[in-house]
């Protein structure tokens, strides 16, 4: 008879073991603990259903159960792999908690093999004893040199509930009543997977902490471990239970000590307080610093030609231990590296550092990585030393175009450098600013420093509409570099965001001037220059006219103007204007200007031909100070070399006219028609009919459009042709660029006959035929019918 699994207990909390209860005596060398698989439904098919097949353990026969039951003890790796799945034996209760296993798990002592429970229809464990035990931290190592702290426990533990709490882990100096504790901060974490083991990698910050103190984690005998009593545990197991606390401090099992060279990370070089700052990338022991070892350098490599260096003498530096180390350099060698300019130690870009081994040792005794003379490192920040004279007053004249300054010392008028001067309009946060280019010096040394602005600075500043047209929009500012005093010590700045406020302002009363100007009839543009920036809104291009040179000297009131010259003008309608206030004003004809400056003969043809005068008050400059009447020949003109494009054409065959729309005024004097082909399709190819034009003619003038009319002969052949100008869609134009020219003897740009253009509109012939006159022939029985 097969013996029979009747009954499984399951013991988490007390030696993690199950017992299986059968029906009959157990032959325990037949037990096969490899076949056993726990799973968490009595169908291991059934969803989110897992199991777990065991990998080895321990077994024996229960004391006084007649070897009827066996006890399983479950492996250290198995009992992990089961607490880890939270689906499976988690509790309470009994509900995720059954046995299958083969007939081959055992046999009876007779040799018959157990009755198999199938995954399919498991047996459920009749209890189920949870674990309730905490964990507890058993040993751990602490590696100084990489900054690796490995803790080791009897259970499995929840590796990443540390990083909720790293500040109740503690590392302390002996085991009861510690004189040093550190605990760990928020940067100190671990990504272990959750198991008996939990590595953590500690921050920069705390393993800094660490080797600042000399009397903890510096070997095994100053290292111990312990935990919080009570409250946020550094860690929690599988079941969320807080480990047991470690009050008494644990000594470390394994300690590897900081062998790692300390590296400068950064330095900083201050030549106006005099300190020179080192930042190493861990603590430094600051009395073992030999300043007299640090040599400061103009270039990374000392084989660069040019280089310059200083090594320093009786500097002096700071003795706490850290990360960062100030030296405060002495008046030798602060002025000695003054002395050393230009060259050495003024920018950042001639400023390097280098120091050998020997210098400085880090917490545990190990030398510093050098920084060779060969590749030396540049300075991450650098202050410049700087000393100033200040500005006392300032005056500002703008009809004389004169910046006066006013310093509290005679200023060396050499080293002024008038580019550093800023003209803004508020003391705080300026909207509008100009930052001067030009200027010319006044030479004497003195507390006066006068400045003749230049033109271009003139435009810029007047550019602005609220800069510089009146005393409370006027303020100056500067660097630190615009002068030096007669000691060469530099200027003190006025920063932007503290400008100083003219003391007196004199006002612009000067009305701008007309300088010169260009025509280009290509891109239909007049360009405007005046003598100051000008108000582009201001400008009415109504007060502008384009006349010829005998127009222009009469309004000029020139005394060289022939009697007999007939003078042309014309007075512009309208047009766009360049939206920019500056010397320099585009005007861009609007098209009926365009159109008829192009139609009129005698006028912007040429040099002699374009002039340009504008009525008095036809603008303003930055100030309101209005245009006075004045004009000027033109100084480059630019013909219209653009040929002219057809732009539609329609079709009235009730009318017989064509007519056709072009992009620019075109001379009708030459015309032919006989380069204008109709089509029935806009490919020629595609075409069943086409016809070009043999004898109509137009009356039209020279304009932007031309009417053909279209004579009895081209009229009635296009009739014939039965597939051609029957509606809008049998209606395109092909022409050669033979067929019509603009004023400017341009020829207009053809339309092919394979990209034909379609009418834009088309009118049928409702007209109806009438008979004209017919003739009969009696002898060769005809009758012959001539129409309309």
């Amino acid at each position: 008879v097969q013996d029979q699994v009747l009954v499984l207990q399951v013991d988490i909390e007390h030696c993690n073991h199950r017992i299986l209860y059968a029906s009959e005596p157990v032959n325990l060398a037949s037990v096969e603990l490899t076949n056993i698989t726990i799973q968490s439904a009595a169908n291991d098919s059934q969803a989110l259903s897992t199991s777990f097949t065991l990998t080895g353990g321990n077994k024996s026969h229960v004391a006084g159960t007649r070897k009827r039951q066996v006890r399983v003890d479950l492996s250290q790796a198995d009992l992990r792999s089961i607490k880890l799945n939270d689906l499976l034996a988690e509790g309470p209760g009994t509900h995720d908690t059954y046995l299958s296993f083969p007939t081959t798990m055992l046999s009876d002592p007779a040799g018959n093999p157990v009755i198999d429970i199938p995954s399919s229809a498991a047996l459920r464990a009749s209890s189920h004893t949870g674990d309730s035990e905490k964990a507890n931290l058993l040993f751990f190592s602490l590696d100084m040199d990489e900054g690796k702290l490995t803790v080791t426990f009897n259970d499995v533990i929840r590796s990443r509930t540390f990083n909720d709490n790293p500040s109740s882990l503690f590392i302390q100096n002996s085991a009861l009543s510690p004189s040093r504790r550190i605990s760990f901060n928020t940067g100190t974490r671990t990504d272990s997977v959750d198991g008996y083991e939990v590595l953590i990698q500690l921050s920069i910050a705390d393993q800094n902490t660490l080797k600042y103190y000399l009397d903890v984690a510096t070997g095994g005998p100053d290292t111990f471990l312990t935990t919080l009593l009570i409250g946020n545990a550094a860690f929690r197991d599988e079941g969320g239970q807080d480990i047991n606390a470690v009050v008494t401090g644990l000594p470390v099992r394994n300690f590897t000590s900081d062998t790692t060279p300390p590296t400068l990370g950064l330095w900083q070089l201050n030549m106006n307080t005099g300190f020179l700052l080192l930042s190493f990338e861990e603590t430094i022991r600051a009395r073992t610093l030999n300043v007299s070892e640090l040599v400061v350098q103009s270039h990374a490599n000392s084989s660069t030609p040019d280089f310059v260096s200083y090594q320093l003498t009786d500097s002096t530096s700071s003795q706490n231990d850290s990360t960062i180390l100030l030296v405060e350099l002495s008046f030798t060698d602060l002025n000695e590296l003054k002395r050393l300019t230009p060259g050495l130690a003024t920018s950042a870009n001639d400023s390097y550092l280098s120091f050998d081994e020997g210098t400085v040792l880090d917490m545990a005794g190990n030398r510093v990585v050098t920084e060779s003379q060969f590749d030396s490192m540049i300075v991450d920040l650098f202050t410049e030393d700087i000393t100033a004279p200040t500005l006392d007053a300032f005056r500002l004249d703008m009809t004389a175009e004169l910046l006066s300054l006013t310093f509290d010392e005679t200023i060396d008028s050499s080293t002024v450098n008038v580019t550093q001067i800023s003209i803004q309009n508020t003391a705080l946060l300026p909207t509008q600013s100009h930052t001067l280019d030009f200027g010319v010096v006044s030479s004497a040394d003195s507390i006066y420093i006068n400045v003749t602005l230049q033109d271009l600075d003139i435009d810029q500043i007047t550019f602005f509409r609220q800069l510089a047209t009146n005393i409370n929009n006027t303020y100056l500012s500067f660097t630190g570099s615009l002068l030096r005093d007669m000691r060469g010590n530099r200027n003190n700045a006025i920063g932007v965001n503290a400008a100083r406020k003219a003391t007196s302002f004199g006002f612009d009363v000067t009305p701008p001037v007309i300088l010169g100007f260009d025509m280009d009839l290509d891109a239909d543009r007049l360009v405007l220059t005046f003598s100051e920036t000008v108000m582009w809104s201001s400008l009415n291009t109504s007060a502008i006219s384009v006349v010829d040179n005998v127009a222009l000297g009469m309004r000029l009131g020139s005394s060289n103007v022939s009697n007999s010259s007939q003078p042309a003008s014309y007075r512009l309608t309208g047009g766009a204007v360049s939206q920019l206030d500056s010397t320099v004003v585009h005007v861009i004809f609007n098209k009926p200007d365009s159109d008829e400056l192009r139609r009129l003969f005698g006028l912007a043809v040429s040099v002699n031909t374009s002039g340009a005068f504008i009525d008095q008050g036809g603008l303003v400059d930055m100030v309101g100070n209005p245009f006075t009447a004045g004009g000027h020949v033109v100084a480059n003109f630019t013909h219209d070399t653009t040929a002219p494009e057809l732009v539609e054409f329609r079709v009235d065959l009730t009318l017989d006219t064509l007519y056709l729309s072009f992009s620019e005024t075109i001379n009708t004097d030459t015309l032919d028609v006989t380069a204008i082909t109709l089509q029935d399709a806009s490919d020629i190819a595609l075409s069943t009919f086409s016809y070009t034009f043999q004898n109509s003619t137009t009356v039209s003038l020279n304009g932007t459009s031309l009417t053909i009319d279209l004579l009895p002969f081209d009229l009635n052949e296009i009739k014939r042709l039965n597939t051609l100008l029957t509606d809008v869609n049998s209606t395109y134009i092909s022409l050669t660029s033979a067929m019509i020219e603009d004023m400017n003897s341009n020829s207009i740009i053809a339309v092919i006959n394979a990209t034909a253009r379609r009418a834009a509109s088309y009118s049928a012939d409702t007209v109806r035929p009438s008979l004209n006159s017919f003739r009969l022939d009696l002898n060769g029985s005809r009758l012959w019918l001539t129409f309309s």
